[in-house]
């Protein structure tokens, strides 16, 4: 169970991932297959089906089809902290 905190952090980060990336994932993700770590400022998606005919129409590459898409894990890190570390 997680606090009302990170609830609200991954409602808003599930709303603007529906918007910025939604019609790449082939369903809606749910809130147990997001991470906010706000002291960090990462976030984490896991587990997802892509949708194929978004990405195929995307990349629309000659004789190449994506027939299925998975993500294990995709990791978000803000810039910032990647040139601190780097």
């Amino acid at each position: 169970m997680f606090s009302a905190t990170d609830w609200v952090l991954k409602r808003v980060l599930k709303t603007l991932l529906k918007k910025s990336i939604g019609r790449f994932l082939h369903s809606e993700p749910d809130l147990d297959q997001l991470d906010v770590q706000l002291a960090t400022g990462t976030f984490e998606l896991r587990n997802v089906l892509l949708n194929c005919d978004i990405v195929n129409a995307q990349l629309a590459l000659d004789g190449w089809c994506i027939t299925a898409g998975y993500i294990g894990l995709l990791l978000a890190v803000p810039a910032q902290r990647q040139l601190q570390q780097g």
